[in-house]
């Protein structure tokens, strides 16, 4: 099986709902085509390599959430999209500079 639509080189990282605190890096192998969908959730199978931590034990059955990268950008800011507001279809984002609050403007995108 190879990596669906794409090459199997991606980086992933995942938790495990155990060890929350904790991420474990590896790389994709292959994502399963066909998703599989219980009580309305749906689910790839992705197998991701990783070098087992030796001071942690993963089992099979574990329920994990992973994160893969499909694309890095070096020199950007990287927010999570809550934080960023519009107004007259601009964006912007909310600073805090010496003791008061200032909207930067911000470009996002490709």
């Amino acid at each position: 099986m190879t990596l669906v639509g794409s090459r199997s080189d991606r980086t992933a990282a995942f938790t495990v709902d155990t060890y929350g605190d904790h991420e474990f890096e590896g790389q994709v192998s292959a994502i399963h085509p066909e998703p599989e969908i219980r009580n309305n959730v749906v689910d790839y199978v992705t197998v991701v390599r990783f070098k087992p931590p030796q001071q942690y034990t993963l089992r099979p059955e574990m329920t994990t959430t992973v994160r893969i990268d499909l694309a890095l950008r070096k020199g950007v800011l990287d927010l999570p999209l809550r934080a960023v507001r519009s107004e007259a279809g601009r964006q912007y984002v909310m600073c805090r500079r010496g003791g008061a609050m200032q909207r930067i403007w911000v470009n996002y995108g490709n």
